[in-house]
């Protein structure tokens, strides 16, 4: 009897345990430009959840970003990886990620595009969101 009071014990907390999204990405970079100025709005999360903006070359740290909201991220990431999208217009707005194992997938499309992919869309706006 003991032997299954400690077997469903086990059970227990073994599903208790929180699961992890495994997830090979590096760095996201994603923004806007274009222009008449052709200036380019750049944001970089990194793996670790430190969010950056990029300006001029320079790079300061915004915030960082917590592990529930990295978790919703990385998934989000992965799910892309399928999506073709390379229609830049005159104003543009863009993702980049970097893979540990894989070269740099990007995305770009113009300003204002109404039939973008919605994993595609939904990632770039949860990305923007963490910038406001």
């Amino acid at each position: 009897m003991k032997i299954f009071y400690f077997l469903i014990s086990i059970v227990v907390l073994c599903s208790c345990s929180a699961s992890k999204v495994v997830s090979q990405v590096q760095s996201i970079k994603f923004g806007s430009g274009g222009g008449f100025t052709g200036a380019v709005n750049q944001y970089e999360l990194e793996a670790n959840g430190s969010l950056s903006v990029i300006a001029k070359g320079d790079t300061s740290q915004l915030k960082v970003v917590s592990k529930e909201q990295m978790e919703k991220i990385l998934s989000l990431a992965e799910s892309v990886k399928t999506i073709k999208m390379n229609e830049p217009k005159n104003m543009y707005q863009f993702i980049e990620i970097n893979y540990k194992q894989d070269e740099p997938y990007r995305w770009v499309w113009g300003l204002g595009r109404q039939d973008l992919p919605s994993e595609l869309n939904e990632l770039f706006e949860t990305l923007t969101n963490l910038t406001k």
